[in-house]
């Protein structure tokens, strides 16, 4: 399967706004603290899996299973919540709840290091809150159903591939076969 072509039914890797191919070079979002990041790294490409609070934990497990087939120092994983459905007068709850995501990750991202590697565990992971939807929105996220949309990006920002995976096979092939586009 060629994940970087577009066909009928499929996300569409052109910003609908300008009919330019989408590009996420300089694109920040907010951590769960409200510092401002990048959407991907420049020393590496970048997975980016977006999601609603509802189904980020689906988001996650794909994630989780790309990680387990890829190492680290070739790829990091963004996860961005599409919280533009969201009141704003529950911002601040919102807020906690990606804290406590955060931890809930970084726990498990201990637990599962490998020993003594000494590596910050958020060198190659960050969580990131996209308030009104214009970023996801850019990149095809569609909130009416929510399903976790996952790009993988060039250092360069250049998107190399996007998909809504029907499964971790599905989406570690597409890494798969980004990356080596991306060498």
């Amino acid at each position: 399967m060629d994940y970087s072509a577009t066909r009928e039914g499929e996300h569409a890797l052109t910003d609908p706004t300008r009919g330019a191919p989408v590009d996420v070079a300089g694109v920040t979002l907010t951590d769960p603290t409200g510092t401002p990041c990048p959407l991907h790294r420049s020393d590496r490409p970048t997975l980016v899996a977006v999601a609603t609070l509802e189904t980020g934990e689906r988001a996650f497990e794909l994630g989780l299973a790309v990680r387990k087939a890829v190492d680290s120092d070739r790829l990091a994983i963004t996860l961005v919540a599409d919280l533009s459905g969201m009141p704003r007068l529950a911002r601040a709850v919102l807020r906690q709840q990606l804290e406590d995501v955060r931890e809930d990750i970084a726990d498990w991202l201990a637990d599962n290091a490998p020993p003594d590697d000494g590596a910050d565990p958020w060198a190659a992971l960050a969580l990131l809150a996209d308030w009104d939807g214009s970023v996801t929105g850019r990149l095809g996220f569609d909130r009416r159903t929510g399903e976790p949309l996952f790009l993988v990006a060039a250092p360069d920002g250049a998107v190399l591939a996007c998909a809504v995976p029907d499964d971790a096979d599905d989406l570690v092939s597409m890494v798969r076969s980004a990356l080596g586009t991306a060498a």
